[in-house]
């Protein structure tokens, strides 16, 4: 295969590929590009250009990365699981939280969930349990920062040691609840 891989920013890539084709070497890339990486995560975007209208991107998430809850104003997206073990974590307006729904990779067997597409405007992050989440996320374009919202009840995207215990709290908290039941 042809690897041509092109650095937009720290943890970003494209390629400039017509027919991308993803396998284990891109994912292992990908996965050392995360651990470099200040927010513990790497993309490969699949589209040519930010201008797109689709975009599909192949996404590793290491489990020292906080995920904000954040939510999308103006387009939903689709989330396949391709290995590990994550909590999707849907929240209310208020930040209560509304579902914790376990996924795990198709591999695992199990009769678990590994897809979820999100309407646009709900606020929702990820709480990883395993060393790495690798999955494929689409959602239209062109891309627009000013389309996503953080949460303003949830600690500040860029520190990442209160929005980790921050996340994990909420799991915890979810947990003691459905034990209760």
């Amino acid at each position: 295969m042809n690897y041509s891989f092109i650095k937009e920013a720290d943890g970003v890539y494209y390629t400039n590929s017509t027919l991308p084709l993803i396998d284990t070497y891109t994912i292992a890339f990908l996965k050392e590009s995360a651990l470099k990486s200040k927010l513990k995560r790497a993309r490969l975007c699949l589209h040519l250009h930010k201008t797109d209208i689709q975009h599909d991107m192949v996404i590793v998430v290491h489990r020292d990365s906080y995920v904000a809850p954040h939510r999308h104003l103006s387009q939903s997206e689709t989330f396949i699981l391709i290995e590990g073990n994550v909590n999707l974590l849907v929240f209310e307006e208020n930040g209560d939280i509304n579902n914790v729904i376990n996924m795990k990779s198709f591999d695992n067997h199990d009769n678990n969930t590994f897809f979820y597409r999100m309407s646009k405007n709900i606020f929702h992050s990820l709480s990883l349990n395993s060393e790495f989440v690798v999955f494929i996320e689409s959602t239209l374009g062109p891309f627009d920062l000013t389309q996503r919202e953080h949460a303003s009840w949830a600690p500040n995207h860029n520190d990442f040691n209160f929005g980790l215990k921050f996340i994990k709290n909420i799991v915890e908290k979810n947990n003691t609840l459905n034990n209760l039941k």
